[in-house]
């Protein structure tokens, strides 16, 4: 198994993304966040998330990686879950994440973010919501979901806005996961949807793609 991955930030003060990406004894690893809201408050925000969840990520020993993630994935949950019970209360405030490890997912957000999934339907590219940040009575709260990865699909992470500037027909046909064959090009693809919200009058966007093979 193998992770390809892409990042997109409109260059404001009020985004902030991470990703780190790497291949421990064979087995890969990813942790992918994006941040963003209105206002200086929000660009903190998401500085301070962003910070702690890179210290928990590196301080865990991930040459003992296996292909569940088990280890990981329970261990950035119980850090997810302390850091959305303080710091994050910023009114407008949004943030998305990733975390993988082999076969093992969890998806993380909170505010006006969404999660497609990128595979295949009857030899045509195709793009599915899988997630919503936003729940009714859980404004304010992380949401966290644990799941599976596997090959031949992608993960979509984006803010509501990068999704409302591009139509969704051209963004399944830029993410085709066929078409996607190297990290390079799946960064390519990830800046080209960037470049075109950007033309459509987007503003304070961000995306963290992952493809698996």
């Amino acid at each position: 198994m193998e992770y390809m991955t892409g990042s997109y930030r409109q260059k404001e003060a009020t985004t902030a993304l991470l990703l780190q990406q790497y291949v421990c004894r064979g087995v890969p690893v990813c942790l992918g966040c994006i941040c963003g809201g209105t206002g200086r408050r929000a660009g903190m925000t998401g500085g301070w998330f962003t910070g702690q969840l890179l210290e928990e990520f590196r301080g865990i020993e991930l040459s003992r990686a296996d292909g569940r993630g088990e280890k990981l994935l329970k261990k950035m949950e119980r850090r997810l879950d302390r850091c959305g019970g303080s710091g994050m209360t910023c009114p407008g405030f949004w943030t998305a994440g990733i975390v993988c490890q082999g076969e093992g997912l969890l998806l993380f957000a909170m505010g006006e973010v969404r999660f497609s999934l990128c595979n295949s339907g009857f030899g045509r590219p195709a793009l599915q919501e899988i997630g919503m940040g936003k729940r009714e009575g859980e404004e304010g709260r992380l949401w966290i979901q644990r799941g599976a990865m596997e090959a031949g699909i992608g993960i979509l992470i984006a803010s509501d806005s990068f999704y409302k500037s591009i139509p969704q027909e051209d963004m399944q046909e830029c993410l085709a996961v066929k078409d996607i064959r190297d990290p390079g090009q799946a960064q390519r693809r990830l800046l080209e949807l960037g470049r075109a919200a950007e033309r459509n009058g987007g503003r304070g966007m961000a995306a963290v793609l992952v493809e698996v093979r």
